[in-house]
């Protein structure tokens, strides 16, 4: 597992380099199904998160928070964005 589909990406190289068969010898899953995810050989297994929801997210609090709306001690709050698994043939 790891912590970006650039990275795991890296791992795959690695792997051929060492003769590696993925899946079978080494199972790679990556993080933010990036465009190019689908197009690694072998495609990437990946986690796919709404990273604009996210970010749209964030700004509104942010906003909301400047705007004197959040002006009491936020505390931990936890915020469910969701995802979702890609299975290809990586893992």
């Amino acid at each position: 597992m790891c912590s970006s589909d650039a990275l795991a990406q890296g791992v795959l190289a690695e792997a051929a380099s060492r003769s590696l068969r993925v899946p079978d010898d080494l199972a790679v899953f990556g993080f933010g199904d990036a465009d190019f995810a689908a197009h690694t050989h072998p495609r990437l297994s990946t986690v796919h998160v709404d990273a604009r929801g996210i970010g749209r997210r964030a700004a509104r609090l942010l906003l909301a928070r400047l705007d004197g709306c959040g002006t009491a001690k936020p505390g931990h709050r936890t915020v469910d964005v969701s995802f979702s698994l890609i299975s290809r043939d990586s893992a």
